[in-house]
């Protein structure tokens, strides 16, 4: 979602104003061509601001250098907290809302949890590399970060 939701009503305006110019143009056509190159011209810029529209800034930040050891101290704690529910339970939560503590959302979003088909092992990871340009996932085997990004 934009930033900017004022954005959202502004862009539809502009949709209806290019297409009223395209229609001005077809009906205009036997009109001088001045006045259908400035029609087409408006429309031109109607249109380029739309697409700019479309790329408004959005929230999805960035990787910010110190926000890596960060998102590995608050993965540790909840890579602990599910070990220790496999513990208690002998078998791994299937979401992360079953653990005492489920965490908390992240600026990059929810953490993303899954457990294999056979139940040995599970993966977390937190970002979203089409939105933040990253994904960091725990290795469950290797028993280390991995930085995709």
């Amino acid at each position: 979602m934009s930033t900017y939701p004022i954005l959202g009503g502004f862009a539809l305006a502009c949709t209806v104003v290019c297409l009223l110019c395209i229609l001005g143009v077809l009906r205009w056509r036997s009109c001088s061509s001045r006045r259908g190159a400035l029609i087409i011209g408006v429309c031109a810029i109607w249109g380029v601001g739309l697409l700019g529209l479309w790329q408004a800034p959005t929230t999805n930040p960035s990787l910010r250098a110190g926000d890596v050891p960060l998102l590995k101290t608050q993965g540790a704690s909840i890579v602990k907290d599910i070990e220790a529910f496999k513990e208690r339970h002998s078998r791994f939560p299937s979401s992360l809302a079953e653990l005492p503590r489920p965490p908390d959302s992240t600026r990059y979003g929810p953490w993303q949890y899954s457990v294999s088909k056979s139940g040995g092992s599970f993966e977390l990871s937190v970002g979203d590399y089409g939105r933040n340009g990253f994904v960091l996932y725990w290795r469950t085997k290797k028993r280390e970060w991995f930085l995709n990004g």
